[in-house]
């Protein structure tokens, strides 16, 4: 570890009302340093090469994907970013491909059966049972992804969802086998995606 630390910035591309900080109004020098010192003072000291290091990194954009069907034709699957894209604040897109995979293996026994049963025209039937899986389920996790980004920009400094946060922990060291965060579900059990959103509508 040399002690050295990544900052992410995250911010709208284009200022949507006047006075609104956003990317195109970092367009100089002065703005980049101005924006820094104000939002966070403690920082700036710990970066000497903050202005080249802004100008070294590129604006990127983050995108969701939705689509279906996933397959183009009867033997071309879609998986991973190519058919679900997600925002990356719930920490799950390489996780949701890695399902992608397993559910589409799981579907090659399915296929391999099918084909040895009725040939190779019921293949549409198997890729069909495993698009309509993973739609589900992609879909629901690019929800809980942007909803966790809107929770961290608005949220946290809240003190009524501060709050219900707390309760929330309360009832899950209480209740671990009934009441659980979205979140916890996510990361830490093998549920689905689905089931983990519908967990945290009814919490």
């Amino acid at each position: 570890m040399d002690g050295s630390f990544t900052v992410t910035l995250f911010m709208p591309l284009r200022s949507s009302r006047n006075g609104d900080v956003a990317f195109d109004t970092l367009n100089s020098e002065k703005a980049v340093l101005s924006f820094f010192t104000t939002q966070y003072p403690d920082i700036v000291p710990l970066m000497p090469d903050l202005l080249q290091d802004y100008k070294d990194n590129p604006v990127g954009t983050m995108v969701t994907v939705r689509c279906f069907p996933y397959n183009i034709a009867p033997r071309t699957l879609l998986m991973g970013d190519a058919a679900h894209a997600i925002v990356p604040f719930f920490g799950q897109g390489m996780n949701c491909a890695f399902e992608d995979e397993n559910c589409a293996f799981e579907d090659v026994t399915v296929v391999d059966d099918v084909l040895k049963k009725y040939g190779m025209a019921n293949i549409d039937k198997a890729l069909l049972e495993y698009q309509h899986l993973r739609k589900t389920n992609c879909d629901a996790i690019a929800d809980m992804a942007h909803e966790n980004y809107i929770e961290m920009r608005d949220k946290v400094a809240d003190d009524t969802f501060r709050f219900h946060k707390q309760v929330m922990d309360l009832l899950g060291r209480k209740f671990p086998n009934q009441f659980r965060s979205r979140y916890e579900w996510v990361s830490f059990s093998n549920i689905k995606y689905r089931d983990a959103y519908a967990k945290g509508i009814t919490n």
